[in-house]
Formats: C-alpha cells, sequence, structure tokens
C-alpha cells in the first residue's frame, strides 16, 4: 500500500504523460494501455486498502 501510488505516480505515469503536450500524451497511453491500467489498478487497490484500515480502525 505504501509504494503502490508513488510508484504509479512517479514512475509510470510520469512517463505516459506529457503535461505540457497533450497530442504526445494519448498516444502515448494508447500505445501503453496495459502500463496506464496498471497504474489505474495500483490507485484502486490503495483507495481500497486505506478505506478498509480506517474502517477497522475507527470501528
Amino acid at each position: 500500500m505504501t509504494l503502490s501510488v508513488p510508484f504509479a505516480e512517479l514512475k509510470i505515469i510520469s512517463d505516459l504523460v506529457n503535461p505540457n503536450d497533450a497530442i504526445e500524451t494519448a498516444p502515448n497511453i494508447i500505445n501503453n494501455s496495459f502500463l496506464f491500467n496498471v497504474a489505474i489498478f495500483l490507485f484502486f487497490i490503495t483507495i481500497v486498502a486505506v478505506v478498509l484500515l480506517g474502517h477497522y480502525i475507527f470501528f
């Protein structure tokens, strides 16, 4: 949980997204759709883990 979002954000998303050029970003995401899906999955897993951990701690 601790390393999934930094890896997704700093490695995967930063390699795919060019913040200054949307025309370059779109083909990067399309050509590397598996990596983009892995990053989204890592974000989702982290959100679920945080919600479950919060529920466990407070209830």
